[in-house]
């Protein structure tokens, strides 16, 4: 928490201090208005309904980030400014409570050529994936073609490393682009997972903690895991939800293309436990049902339809329809060639 101590004067009134927010709020709502106006004039319309958006959506992350309260410290009238998440976490973890779902993108997409990964870089975003989590051969392809999308709406996608094992593996992920690396408990150990947390908070770069057991999650929150990640092997998610402090974003592994469509119920489930995001694993491997899968994933994971799904715009092979436009199947009849 960071306190600021005021003066005397100001810490007899604590209405001094409810007007510095008002305050603040009114400049900051002048130069919205101001910037508005500007790009309705210069661009048009669309230019300004694109800035309200993104103006919207920037507001929400940092009133869900911060939270000013007043309180005494040694007899003074403090402000405190409580961090309650990362920037990675914030895109993970939605102020409405709605759920939200990452993709991982294994070795396999690397091996795509710049043109193909350039638009599964963006069918991803368009999507709204909430992060993307990355093997360490195509962080620096993904990276690059989300940050076009710098100051658009929707903006860039947060991309996550994975696999990080060494200090020197956190740090190549950096440089390459990555907002944030998943230390995994069972491969590294806690120890070793607590000192590449220093190592990335002094390069400004979010941590996961990926965590097996209660107890791991436990010991990582108390470590200072802003982000917690309960990995696909967990057979009990929930022991390991109610282990993780709200103020903790909560984020679970789920297989991609399970039979049936398990991924949905299954995402339900954990939305239900309190989980604020899942993963969508081995989602993304370099093959032609990557984009196809990508937008049904988030469509039928946030749905709030029970039984059908309507599939837009989808290509390749599913339950053996090839080409393009728009029909519906149930959870039962969708098959995904990769699985076939």
């Amino acid at each position: 928490n960071t306190i600021t101590p005021f003066s005397v004067e100001a810490a007899t009134s604590t209405k001094r201090l409810e007007g510095v927010g008002r305050a603040v709020k009114a400049r900051s709502l002048g130069e919205f208005l101001t910037g508005l106006w500007k790009r309705m004039r210069i661009f048009g319309y669309a230019a300004a309904l694109a800035f309200f958006a993104l103006q919207c959506e920037e507001a929400s992350a940092f009133s869900h980030a911060t939270s000013p309260t007043v309180r005494k410290v040694g007899g003074a009238t403090c402000l405190s400014m409580a961090v309650k998440t990362s920037k990675l976490g914030r895109a993970l973890k939605k102020p409405t409570g709605a759920l939200t779902v990452g993709f991982e993108a294994t070795s396999g997409v690397s091996s795509l050529g710049a043109t193909d990964l350039d638009a599964l870089s963006l069918t991803l975003r368009k999507s709204k994936a909430a992060a993307i989590f990355a093997d360490a051969s195509c962080i620096e392809s993904i990276s690059s073609e989300q940050a076009k999308a710098k100051g658009n709406f929707p903006g860039p996608c947060p991309v996550v490393a994975m696999g990080v094992g060494s200090e020197e593996e956190l740090l190549k992920a950096g440089e390459a682009g990555a907002q944030g690396v998943v230390l995994s408990v069972a491969s590294l150990g806690h120890e070793t997972a607590a000192s590449l947390m220093g190592v990335a908070e002094k390069k400004g770069i979010d941590t996961v903690w990926e965590v097996a057991s209660k107890e791991e999650a436990e010991k990582a929150v108390e470590t200072g895991a802003k982000v917690v990640l309960a990995s696909a092997a967990v057979s009990d998610p929930a022991s390991i939800r109610e282990a993780v402090p709200k103020e903790v974003v909560a984020v679970a592994a789920v297989e991609a293309m399970q039979e049936s469509c398990g991924e949905v119920e299954q995402a339900k489930s954990l939305k239900s436990s309190g989980y604020s995001s899942v993963v969508l694993t081995q989602a993304c491997v370099g093959d032609k049902e990557d984009e196809p899968y990508a937008k049904w994933a988030v469509d039928a994971l946030l749905s709030k339809q029970s039984q059908e799904f309507k599939i837009t715009g989808m290509t390749g092979h599913v339950n053996g329809h090839y080409g393009t436009g728009t029909f519906e199947k149930s959870q039962a009849d969708i098959v995904w060639e990769r699985k076939s």
